[in-house]
């Protein structure tokens, strides 16, 4: 599998060579790859796949009451080979390069693709539940060097001012913003090119170290209603009351906690809207209902709950 990626690997290295020539002019297949490139590298980190493992392990334990391990390179190949089938629903995603003009670099991490929604934290009608890739205010994140970094986001909901797809930073506050998600997203290590930053990053961890340790998985079973085979938030039950023979529905889900502060350059859009169909799997993006043919979605104000 890695040797396969090699390819894909100097493409990257030959687009962040080019975005570090201040004069470099985003091309469309510039965007393209680097979003493709964020969802490669989430499927394909060790925290990605231990997460995942982590989580299909607790629920067999779950429904099952047997104890399991999984092989971790077999899920990441198994991740990938899903993802890649679906890239195609996140290529909807406007994509920036925001250029560090401060003294403050970006960090990484072992885990360095973060995948964040400030919309979801924000609104109560989605407080106990999570989001992922085809979510409305979808934020998809990744360091590329010290002095640089791809964000991408729902153009439905949020709006960043550029010029050509450049966002000049200027401000300590927005890249620590930066930097605390990826203390947040990170399973063990961090990453700087500034050997004296230590306590610079240690302060970072000391303000997140709390809402990391709310963060993991969590898995929610619903009765089967069997009127229109959604899934309804008052038909959750606990896992105990299921009965032999009922249908029931099983969510998974990450739970991910939110950043001390947003960056400031992250504002939202007037007039934005997301797409719901008032169940447990709405909340989507306009384009992701267009692409899977959905009809039973309606626009609502981000304004709203």
């Amino acid at each position: 599998m890695e040797k396969a990626l090699q390819p894909i690997e100097g493409q990257f290295s030959e687009i962040v060579r080019n975005l570090e020539n201040i004069n470099h002019v985003l091309t469309d297949n510039d965007k393209l790859f680097l979003i493709e490139f964020w969802l490669l590298q989430r499927a394909r980190t060790e925290e990605f796949a231990k997460s995942t493992a982590e989580s299909t392990e607790q629920d067999i334990k779950t429904l099952l009451s047997i104890d399991i391990k999984m092989e971790v390179k077999k899920v990441v190949h198994k991740v990938i080979q899903s993802i890649l089938k679906n890239r195609h629903l996140i290529h909807d995603l406007k994509v920036c390069i925001l250029k560090n003009n401060t003294k403050t670099d970006f960090i990484t991490s072992d885990h360095p693709a973060v995948l964040t929604n400030r919309w979801y934290f924000l609104n109560k009608k989605v407080q106990f539940r999570s989001f992922g890739l085809q979510s409305s205010g979808a934020l998809f994140i990744l360091p590329l060097t010290p002095r640089i970094l791809m964000l991408a986001y729902d153009k439905d909901v949020y709006s960043i001012a550029n010029i050509k797809g450049w966002v000049q930073l200027k401000n300590r506050y927005d890249i620590d913003a930066f930097n605390y998600l990826q203390l947040l997203n990170c399973r063990a290590n961090i990453y700087t090119a500034n050997p004296d930053s230590a306590l610079y990053i240690e302060s970072l961890h000391n303000e997140v170290e709390y809402s990391k340790s709310l963060q993991g998985h969590k898995t929610e079973f619903y009765i089967s209603d069997n009127s229109d085979g959604k899934i309804k938030d008052e038909n959750r039950i606990d896992v105990s009351e299921i009965k032999v023979n009922q249908k029931f529905f099983k969510v998974s889900q990450t739970v991910y906690a939110a950043p001390p502060i947003w960056p400031r350059v992250i504002n939202w859009k007037p007039n934005g809207f997301i797409m719901t169909n008032d169940t447990y799997d709405d909340f989507v993006r306009q384009a992701v209902v267009k692409k899977t043919g959905r009809s039973d979605f309606y626009k609502m104000s981000i304004r709203k709950g």
